[in-house]
């Protein structure tokens, strides 16, 4: 920001050439500026006084295209009286120049300790649970039984690994999908949901070796306290046309009492049987 105040001899005008030049001696900002001062007095009633106006401040923003040393040059133009004629006098130009820059080092700190209270604020008031069950088994079927403490959602997480036993080769062509069953039943083993879908893999490679993974969340809202047993069943082996991809790990994770920041879609269970 380039500020400009130029003193004027009373009932004056100027017009004032602004060059800024870069450290190449290129002009990289040209333009005119006007000033003026005008003053009288005046008599009313007996009264008398004295008025003055005027312009002579100007304040320019620029933002350089390059860093570096730059230089300003100011001439004056045109230097005229009330009745437009040349003015042969010396002007003084008050010169202000503040820069604003940008720490970058304290920007990524400042962006860093936002990004950790954001995350702080988000975990104390949507990371709350009841209860959380884990289990991973080396098989296709995993399952956890859960009593949930009262109505509200219920979270499920599905998360599984896939390997080539004969070597780590990436995915041939198009990555094949695994299906999923997902089983929910009663205290008393009465069917309350079952849904199977194609879960699409991701595709993953390290120091020459190469793995898929899927990884699926879905939400079950209870309408009150019970317990429940979910069942996981996914596929074993995928095929791409090349050598098998085997099953390594599959994981059932489910959280009971879970808050979401904005809505989520929950699988209906059974109403007939939810009543039983």
């Amino acid at each position: 920001l380039i500020s400009l105040q130029a003193r004027l001899p009373a009932n004056s005008s100027l017009v004032l050439a602004a060059e800024l030049l870069d450290p190449w001696g290129a002009v990289a900002l040209q333009l005119n500026q006007q000033a003026w001062r005008q003053s009288g007095s005046w008599q009313e009633q007996g009264e008398t006084g004295s008025w003055e106006e005027g312009e002579t401040e100007s304040n320019l923003s620029f933002r350089p295209q390059r860093s570096g040393s730059y230089r300003l040059r100011l001439t004056a133009a045109e230097l005229l009286n009330e009745a437009n004629q040349p003015l042969e006098t010396i002007i003084e130009v008050q010169v202000q120049i503040r820069q604003h820059s940008v720490d970058a080092p304290l920007l990524w700190l400042t962006a860093g300790i936002t990004q950790a209270m954001a995350w702080i604020l988000r975990t104390s008031v949507y990371g709350g649970r009841r209860q959380r069950q884990v289990r991973r088994v080396s098989e296709g079927r995993v399952a956890l039984r859960l009593t949930a403490g009262g109505a509200g959602l219920v979270r499920v997480q599905v998360e599984a690994r896939y390997e080539r036993p004969s070597g780590g080769r990436p995915p041939l062509g198009r990555r094949p999908t695994a299906r999923l069953t997902l089983s929910v039943a009663g205290p008393c083993g009465e069917p309350l949901l079952e849904k199977q879908q194609n879960l699409a893999t991701a595709a993953h490679s390290s120091d020459g070796d190469a793995w898929l993974t899927v990884r699926q969340i879905v939400h079950l809202r209870l309408p009150r306290s019970q317990s429940i047993r979910v069942r996981a069943d996914l596929m074993e082996r995928l095929g791409d046309g090349g050598g098998p991809w085997e099953l390594e790990w599959l994981q059932l994770v489910i959280q009971d009492g879970v808050v979401s920041p904005g809505p989520v879609a929950a699988l209906p269970l059974n109403p007939h049987l939810e009543g039983a």
